[in-house]
């Protein structure tokens, strides 16, 4: 019981503090901090995709690799879900990726967590002239490894990304790209 009320006391504490945060706002800026997301919308369903992965020492060869994935909305539209799974035949594993816009750090942020224990958290940055996005991992200066995503967005019936690691030495460790369709 005591547990349940500091939780209470937590969670209206947040409250109070979202409200004072956001009071200033007007319903035009709370729209258009949704609409951050809108290179996302149109995505929404079941995808397959196919990754090819580039020979490097550290990977034995190169590869080709499967996944699935459903992609969705949440909490109204701030947050994008994407929930899969993925990789080479007998060594599948599972993901689930959030998506959105930080407003108070005016950033694009990624979280990533799978079945094998690996886990990450993304920075992004939007070019609508490219119509890419660029994820950078978050922890690069702790960790000396560097790691880029590239999502595609140019076209709404396919996805295409690319998934580069390199050491603190700029010496590739992986590099793969792919593409990816609605299920039909």
């Amino acid at each position: 019981m005591r547990i349940a009320r500091m939780v209470l006391i937590f969670l209206l504490v947040l409250t109070v503090i979202h409200q004072g945060v956001f009071a200033t706002q007007d319903d035009a800026q709370v729209g258009a901090e949704k609409d951050m997301l809108a290179m996302y919308r149109g995505y929404a369903g079941e995808w397959s995709s196919v990754v090819k992965g580039k020979e490097t020492e550290f990977n034995g060869g190169p590869y080709e690799a499967k996944g699935q994935w459903e992609q969705k909305e949440l909490l109204d539209g701030r947050m994008i879900e994407v929930k899969g799974s993925a990789g080479l035949e007998g060594e599948e594993y599972e993901y689930i990726l959030l998506i959105t816009y930080d407003q108070l750090k005016s950033a694009y942020v990624t979280w990533y967590h799978d079945s094998r224990g690996i886990n990450s958290m993304m920075y992004g940055k939007w070019s609508e002239e490219d119509q890419e996005m660029t994820w950078v991992n978050s922890e690069s200066e702790e960790t000396g490894v560097t790691v880029t995503i590239v999502d595609d967005l140019s076209d709404k019936k396919k996805i295409g990304f690319t998934f580069e690691v390199v050491s603190e030495d700029g010496e590739l460790i992986m590099q793969e790209s792919g593409v990816a369709v609605p299920v039909e």
